[in-house]
């Protein structure tokens, strides 16, 4: 039995992933729209595990592609202990606040996976009641 959750999605929307390190790119939640480009998101969610390695300039492209596009940017950083160490990581972590709109900064790649899925329209699958 379904319990509160609605029956459909309020809303559905089109979330581009871009990994910005390795590990990111291997970690991409399933699922994702494959072959989306910023002109067909909706919103694009810039993803890292290791600020260290980011590549700036990419990012400073992305976001300028986005904002051209008028879509939302997010960045999500997946860091076990909620920081960041090196003058590259520093570096990165301000060039990334600076050229998105709204950094969330999460210790698990799962918890990741979910903020990406309410940003497309929550769940796929109804909530089971619990009772």
């Amino acid at each position: 039995m379904v319990s509160w959750a609605w029956t459909r999605k309020s809303y559905e929307a089109r979330v581009l992933v871009v990994p910005l390190d390795e590990t990111s790119r291997a970690a991409l939640p399933e699922g994702l729209e494959e072959g989306l480009t910023v002109e067909q998101a909706d919103m694009v969610v810039l993803l890292a595990h290791d600020l260290g390695v980011v590549d700036d300039s990419a990012v400073i492209e992305i976001c300028d592609a986005a904002r051209a596009e008028g879509r939302l940017i997010a960045a999500v950083i997946v860091d076990a202990d909620l920081s960041w160490h090196g003058e590259a990581a520093r570096r990165s972590a301000v060039v990334i606040r600076e050229a998105v709109d709204s950094v969330v900064v999460l210790r698990d790649v799962k918890l990741a996976t979910a903020f990406v899925d309410v940003l497309r329209g929550g769940d796929r699958e109804p909530v089971a009641d619990a009772r």
